[in-house]
């Protein structure tokens, strides 16, 4: 369940708005391209050299884990842009091809997706996605160049615009050039999130996602749970479920369910897998994309199991030993407490099961008690994987961690790449310093010597030049 009512989608957008926008913003992309080819500066303060935490996302994980460990993972969510579920996926060498269905939010005369990279709404984490081909397919059939328009979240060592009170911390998707390759894929940069709009309406869609990028880390997996959760009753905003809502809480009282994580020795990481929510409750009965399935909110929590960590939403790979208290739970403060013993697994926060039908009921008031009850007795399953994870390439950072809260004002939200070029040199030593950045080189094999993990300044993530944060250090 999310913090406050989400944005409205960009259902009442005409399709001709979108082909001004088109238009207008092509001066503007081609100064994108030219900045991205410029020499930063790090920087002068110290202090600036942090960057917030992000997920792993499921991209980097394909053929690293089990197959069945990510098989109908919710690998991103938006309200406002739909939902992309795991159908298969395999790795080739460096070559990795994600078969994925496509849940869309739909406008007057067009339908949008997201993409692989999750973008960061209040609290929540971003999970960043290497560049990738996609077809997308209706019934299949490849629709792929009925793409009218590309909003596209640059991937990047970047810092968050707003607090986490603001929906897009990270800032509005800006628009990017559309492109296909040689067999008509639309090429998708390595980015923090994309919103793709197709011409025309379309349910039936699938998606194939094409990565070519050469492994950073080792995955292995030392344990597995499975939970049986029930429905969230209880404060907070519930869009279309606020009368059920209520209606469960009268007949039963509050009910936030918790389980007691077995961590097994060696564990790092936990990937928590859950089912889709059957609608999306926040989006009005009178959208174009009322009735399509979402997502809601897990959390992990320390021994006392109050202090519950930021909204996740979406299947990623999570410290164990790294985790940001709640915003609201955080007192209005400039950045989010950090904790290190997630111990307790608070499971998505589903007002109606999985499996169930929505019903005018559920919102107008009404439903009757043989409904309440099912919905209460109701059970779902959640699995959670525990991986030890090691880097086993070079070319990583080490990067001090902190999450901005909800009256945090982040003045330097630039590119934070002090020590790129050399991931030995201190943060400290490195301030300051100019930094270009060259094409990126993977060898075949792993180097004999990789960058100690000092924890010095630490909670510390380990980050590529796409801002991929793929080890942690405590």
């Amino acid at each position: 369940m999310r913090k406050e009512v989400m944005r409205r989608d960009l259902q009442h957008i005409t399709y001709i708005l979108i082909i001004m926008t088109i238009s207008i913003t092509i001066v503007f992309l081609g100064s994108l391209s030219a900045e991205a080819n410029t020499i930063t500066d790090a920087g002068s303060s110290a202090d600036s050299a942090w960057l917030e935490p992000r997920g792993i996302n499921i991209a980097d994980l394909v053929g690293l884990v089990p197959e069945d460990h990510l098989r109908g993972a919710i690998i991103n969510y938006s309200t406002g842009e739909g939902v992309v579920q795991y159908l298969s996926g395999r790795r080739d060498g460096s070559t990795v091809t994600i078969e994925a269905r496509l849940i869309p939010r739909l406008g007057p005369t067009f339908t949008k997706v997201p993409c692989l990279g999750k973008v960061a709404h209040y609290d929540e984490w971003p999970s960043p996605s290497p560049a990738a081909a996609v077809h997308i397919f209706d019934g299949g059939v490849d629709i792929t160049k009925k793409t009218v328009l590309l909003l596209l979240a640059p991937a990047g060592q970047t810092r968050p615009l707003l607090n986490s009170s603001a929906y897009q911390r990270y800032g509005d998707l800006p628009v990017a050039p559309i492109g296909f390759d040689e067999e008509g894929a639309l090429k998708l940069p390595a980015n923090m999130g994309c919103s793709i709009l197709i011409d025309g309406k379309h349910l039936d869609l699938t998606a194939r996602f094409t990565i070519t990028d050469q492994p950073k880390i080792s995955v292995s997996t030392v344990g597995s749970e499975t939970f049986w959760f029930q429905s969230y009753i209880g404060p907070g905003s519930s869009g279309l479920f606020g009368s059920l809502n209520q209606q469960m809480s009268s007949r039963f009282g509050n009910r936030h369910g918790k389980f007691a994580l077995e961590i097994p020795c060696g564990a790092e990481y936990v990937l928590v897998k859950f089912p889709l929510l059957p609608i999306d409750p926040y989006v009005g009965k009178d959208a174009v994309t009322y009735g399509l399935a979402g997502s809601g909110s897990y959390r992990l929590a320390p021994p006392n199991g109050s202090d519950l960590s930021v909204d996740h939403v979406n299947t990623m790979a999570i410290p164990l030993q790294g985790q940001w208290r709640d915003a609201d739970q955080s007192g209005g403060a400039t950045f989010l407490p950090f904790f290190a013993d997630s111990v307790i697994l608070a499971p998505p926060e589903y007002i109606l099961p999985a499996g169930y039908r929505y019903d005018p009921c559920m919102t107008d008031g009404g439903c009757p008690a043989a409904l309440l009850d099912q919905i209460y007795d109701a059970k779902m399953e959640m699995n959670v994987y525990y991986y030890k994870i090691e880097r086993v390439a070079n070319g990583l950072v080490r990067i001090p961690l902190r999450q901005v809260g909800s009256t945090g004002s982040p003045q330097d939200s630039t590119r934070l790449e002090p020590n790129a070029l050399d991931p030995t040199v201190p943060m400290a030593q490195a301030a300051g310093q100019k930094v270009i950045f060259l094409p990126l080189v993977f060898r075949q094999t792993p180097p004999e010597t990789l960058p100690p993990d000092d924890n010095t300044g630490c909670p510390c993530g380990w980050f590529d030049q796409n801002g991929r944060m793929l080890d942690f250090i405590r």
